[in-house]
């Protein structure tokens, strides 16, 4: 359980979390899902050669989530070092878990 405590004294290596977080998004089911649900659509009908271009979508999927994924290891970080308290970051739990249904509420009545 080493890892546990390097965690809770705040010393985990950042290509320790790196792979934590590949293996997370690798097994999520959204993530099957994505890649062989919804990227396709994205692809010329009839095609012959689908493999290079579903190579890229995936990518720069890839891509996008790292970046977001660095984005939220940054401002965990940032928070951590301003000494948030415990009851300020029950409140941003809060938040946080109520914006996204509303944001998910909006899109679903947002009209083009």
């Amino acid at each position: 359980m080493s890892g546990d405590r390097a965690s809770r004294q705040g010393t985990v290596r950042p290509w320790r979390l790196a792979r934590q977080e590949f293996l997370v998004a690798a097994s999520n089911p959204k993530a099957l899902i994505l890649f062989t649900v919804f990227l396709p659509q994205f692809l010329a009908r009839g095609a012959k050669d689908v493999a290079v271009p579903l190579l890229l979508l995936g990518a720069a999927y890839i891509a996008v989530e790292f970046v977001c994924a660095c984005g939220y290891a940054t401002l965990g970080s940032r928070l951590r070092s301003m000494g948030v308290t415990r009851q300020a970051r029950r409140i941003l739990n809060g938040l946080t878990g109520v914006a996204m249904p509303g944001l998910a509420g909006w899109l679903a009545t947002e009209q083009h």
